[in-house]
């Protein structure tokens, strides 16, 4: 009693029941056998035991099931699941792209830059008449002037006006004209849009929905070009040399945005919501003999998916750790305030048993109470 108490008051810890580590623990099998360390690794034995009992769950889900078979058995939630239905949710995030419509940006500048590069060239032109240039070196420095090429005909065509203000201004109308309307490159493209529309949006941001009627205002690059030459749009207003000439310096103001484009399509994505299908715990997800459905399969593979993912190694081991301090504080707390708490190496073993004995009848019960629920109907 003595020894006890004076124990009692020096507050035992595991090592003092157990022992310590020393060198001496591995010289051989015999003191390997019996050092402390026999008796922590039981401890980590105890814990890891009572951490299987506590995450490990029998599931009476068929592993292997197809639509059209017959279930064997009654199938219950054995507690509440939120499953995706993955299936309806995709439906739903088809139909919301279904109606993103694609954005083309609208460039405004782009003509008025054209208009201004024209300008400044015949202005360069006119300066170079009056020193008196040669003929063949203007062409070159209008073609470097412009960024284009101008054919020998046309040239010879366009001396005569001598790069007067009126045919720059006559250039300059039609030029302003065709690219005061919306001018694509690929008109194929948006052709293939005419069934929901396209989203315009100009430099600032602003953007306007133009539906399939009005993607007739949008004209083809090459198709405005043509008409220019072949002198269906000015017709007997201005020299045909000049509508030549715009037709070269015409440019797409429209063009197609990707960036945009997919940013509408991820955020019409990120605006569906998950379809949720509720079950709560006990629910009936298939009765025997039935045959499994479509929908049977997404809640059971629901079911598993969520039940894997209780099974996370952090998780596993978060209730180690757990485990370990609730036995160790337990032990800390029955030496230092219950008096008669002073249990050997023997004892600390059997209530180790005891406990890893009374967590396996528990699981146990609970799957035999289950059992006798769907074979006798007892609650």
């Amino acid at each position: 009693m003595t020894k006890m108490l004076r124990d009692k008051r020096a507050h035992r810890t595991f090592g003092d029941v157990f022992g310590h580590f020393s060198r001496a623990d591995f010289s051989g099998w015999i003191a390997f056998r019996e050092s402390s360390i026999l008796g922590w690794l039981l401890f980590v034995a105890l814990v890891t035991a009572i951490t299987f009992l506590m995450t490990f769950s029998l599931s009476n889900i068929p592993e292997w099931i197809t639509v059209g078979t017959i279930a064997q058995h009654d199938i219950r939630a054995d507690r509440n699941y939120e499953i995706v239905d993955r299936d309806a949710t995709d439906r739903f995030k088809e139909e919301a792209l279904g109606t993103v419509l694609t954005v083309y940006d609208y460039d405004v500048e782009v003509g008025k830059r054209a208009v201004k590069q024209a300008v400044s060239a015949f202005d360069d032109m006119r300066g170079e008449l009056a020193s008196g240039e040669d003929p063949s070196k203007m062409k070159a420095n209008f073609e470097k002037d412009l960024n284009i090429e101008i054919s020998d005909d046309i040239w010879k065509e366009l001396l005569p006006y001598n790069f007067s203000k009126q045919f720059e201004h006559a250039l300059v109308v039609q030029m302003s004209s065709i690219m005061g309307k919306y001018v694509v490159k690929d008109i194929d493209s948006i052709q293939n849009e005419r069934s929901k529309g396209i989203t315009i949006r100009d430099a600032e941001g602003n953007e306007r929905v133009l539906s399939a009627k009005e993607i007739v205002n949008i004209f083809s690059l090459d198709d405005m070009a043509t008409r220019l030459r072949d002198g269906k749009l000015f017709a007997g207003k201005v020299p045909p040399v000049s509508s030549h000439l715009a037709a070269l310096l015409i440019q797409p103001n429209v063009a197609f945005d990707l960036q945009a484009t997919e940013q509408k399509k991820k955020d019409a994505i990120a605006n569906v919501k998950n379809v949720v299908i509720k079950i709560e715990a006990g629910e009936i997800i298939v009765r025997a003999g039935t045959r499994y459905e479509p929908r049977h399969l997404i809640l059971l593979e629901g079911i598993r998916q969520e039940k894997n993912k209780t099974f996370t190694p952090f998780k596993v081991a978060g209730i180690f750790l757990i485990v370990g301090l609730v036995i160790l504080s337990t032990f800390y707390f029955a030496e230092r305030f219950i008096r008669k708490f002073a249990p050997t190496k023997t004892d600390l073993y059997f209530m180790g048993l005891v406990l890893i004995l009374i967590l396996m009848i528990l699981r146990l019960s609970i799957g035999m109470a289950r059992a006798l629920h769907d074979s006798m109907g007892i609650d």
